[in-house]
């Protein structure tokens, strides 16, 4: 029974991306401001 609503959670989770970055650097921020940007973007792409 646990194995079935594990596979229940993992299915209706939403996905998860990790993005190293680095503050002091400055390195993949804009990786940072694309992800937020498809998150928050009306433009219609995602449909």
């Amino acid at each position: 029974m646990s194995r079935d609503l594990i596979n229940v959670i993992r299915n209706f989770l939403s996905p998860t991306r990790i993005i190293g970055i680095s503050a002091l650097k400055g390195y993949n921020l804009d990786d940072v401001y694309a992800i937020i940007h498809d998150v928050f973007c009306g433009c219609g792409d995602l449909m």
